[in-house]
């Protein structure tokens, strides 16, 4: 089963999307040691890799990542390709806000405090979300 990964690095930390488990994994980076420590994983619904989905999944399209949060990027698992959600967490795995968007987008990017956002229908604009308007310091 493939596992199709949407991921992201942020200093000394990996934060991994599992789109078909419904999980977003955080590790430590230990680059002495040349490996990942795991520090928590988020269940979306409840499932997991000993309990895959079998319909749908989470839909995680991207991760971007600041000093204080991760940002993914995903659709909603119970209609698929009609909404948009930034779900936003700490670096402790709490979540602090999910914000639904105004259209369905497919991918994001963060570059200093503006989320670039791509629409589906749309390829040749990117839409701007500026993150201090989130109001999530």
């Amino acid at each position: 089963m493939p596992y199709d990964l949407t991921f992201q690095v942020q200093q000394d930390k990996l934060v991994v999307g599992r789109i078909r488990f419904n999980q977003i994994e955080v590790y430590q980076i230990d680059r002495e040691k040349n490996k990942f420590n795991s520090l928590f994983t988020i269940n979306y619904k409840g499932d997991s890799p000993e309990n895959p989905i079998t319909d749908g999944a989470c839909y995680m399209k991207s991760i971007n990542t600041d000093n204080n949060f991760f940002y993914m990027l995903n659709q909603d698992t119970e209609h698929p390709g009609e909404e948009t959600y930034l779900d936003i967490f700490t670096w402790e795995g709490k979540p602090v806000k999910r914000l639904q968007l105004d259209a369905l987008y497919l991918d994001g990017v963060l570059l200093n405090n503006m989320l670039y956002l791509k629409k589906y229908t749309d390829d040749d604009n990117l839409y701007m979300l500026p993150l201090n308007l989130l109001q999530i310091l």
